[in-house]
């Protein structure tokens, strides 16, 4: 035998003999370990799924979400004019309303009927507004033949404004009649009205002369107002107020008003008359009313020359150095002789200002007495501007008996 056929034998009974072993040898379970098989994948459900178990409607991706349907206004007419009939025919029963006299923050309201006498259906679409409107129980804005509509416009006037107009244009379908006009106007008040409106003059008093003024507080849009306190800064006048009677409401157009009376009583005191009386009211618009009273009251004392405003009561001392300071003299005729000359006993002043009164002796009127008044910043005092908001009064005493005291303020700007 050829010594390669004897390895092949011996190769085929060694194969034959593992494979008889193996299956005839017992099993070994305490050194064989089964291995179990691992568990299915758990499928999570994806979000479509998610929402069709919910109930939900399986939307394809990038489909955008649903938005409530705008309120839209056109500039121009959206309508094709040009379409064969037949057509609608619009009909506008009032194109103007007036609202009166309107409460400042108030709403008011009115409906504009629109007829359809055409043969075809009328279509309505919001053209440029300048107020609020709606379209109530009009469906799809169509108004079919021999129908109407309502069209309400509605406005609030944030501001008073007397003879406002307001519209709003609205657009249809009908050829001979696209564009409906509109219009609601009125006037704007306030709640409360008051007379006079920039406050009281008393004008020049002479010395010992009282003075009368009087107003009106009330309201042309309610009748519940009520005055619920009067104040006064300097306490100078003597106040009263009273419901006013029919024939002054009818006057003043209100509905309810109260009359107004400030006296201002008799004085020797020459200076200006400078008063603040606050009203307050039951209002939400206008809850203070301001009356600045304001008035000059004159003696036998007057004075002249640059830098002196009589109406003001005011010396302007103009601006300057504070070091080198500055004065003005000023001419002060006194018309009622005294057994004595006039003299400064007193004076009273918040600030670095002098006063100094000097008679002059060669004065030849026999009718009159001349003065010199003068008027000095003091050189050195602290920098500061005082103008006519903020000026610096001062007063004088004197020891005459019909000058018992002279006012005045003063103005400067030292730097």
């Amino acid at each position: 035998m050829k010594p390669i056929a004897v390895i092949g034998a011996i190769i085929t009974i060694g194969l034959a003999l593992f494979v008889v072993s193996k299956l005839t040898a017992p099993t070994n379970a305490l050194n064989e370990v089964a291995v179990e098989p691992p568990p299915p994948p758990v499928e999570t459900p994806t979000e479509t799924e998610t929402k069709l178990e919910e109930g939900g409607e399986e939307k394809p991706e990038g489909t955008p979400e649903e938005k409530p349907a705008e309120d839209v206004s056109y500039q121009s007419n959206p309508f094709d004019l040009k379409k064969p009939g037949p057509y609608p025919k619009a009909v506008l029963v009032q194109e103007r309303f007036e609202f009166g006299s309107m409460a400042l923050g108030a709403t008011k309201s009115h409906p504009f009927v629109v007829k359809n006498e055409g043969d075809a259906p009328l279509k309505l679409e919001k053209g440029p507004l300048q107020c609020k409107c709606t379209m109530p129980a009009l469906k799809d804005k169509e108004i079919p033949p021999g129908g109407q509509a309502e069209i309400v416009l509605e406005w609030k006037p944030l501001a008073v404004q007397a003879g406002f107009e307001k519209e709003a244009t609205i657009w249809t379908n009908d050829p001979a009649n696209p564009r409906l006009s509109l219009q609601i106007f009125g006037d704007v008040v306030s709640d409360d009205f008051w007379e006079p409106v920039d406050g009281f003059s008393l004008d020049q008093l002479k010395q010992g002369e009282a003075r009368t003024v009087t107003g009106f507080i009330g309201s042309r849009t309610r009748d519940d107002l009520k005055i619920e306190r009067v104040d006064q800064v300097n306490n100078l006048l003597k106040i009263e107020y009273t419901p006013a009677d029919e024939a002054k409401l009818k006057e003043k157009e209100a509905k309810v008003g109260y009359n107004f009376t400030l006296t201002l009583p008799p004085s020797e005191e020459i200076s200006l008359v400078r008063e603040t009386v606050t009203v307050t009211v039951n209002s939400a618009t206008n809850t203070q009313i301001i009356w600045p009273v304001t008035g000059n009251r004159i003696g036998p004392v007057s004075i002249i020359g640059p830098g002196w405003y009589a109406e003001k009561q005011l010396v302007q001392l103009g601006h300057f150095r504070a070091a080198k300071g500055t004065e003005k003299k000023f001419t002060m005729l006194l018309t009622d002789r005294g057994e004595k000359p006039l003299e400064i006993t007193d004076v009273k002043v918040d600030g670095p200002i002098q006063v100094a009164l000097e008679r002059d002796e060669k004065w030849p009127v026999k009718t009159n007495e001349r003065y010199f008044l003068t008027v000095k910043f003091i050189p050195n005092s602290p920098i500061g501007v005082h103008n006519t908001d903020n000026a610096i009064p001062v007063t004088i005493t004197t020891n005459h008996p019909k000058v018992p005291t002279i006012s005045f303020n003063v103005s400067y700007d030292a730097d």
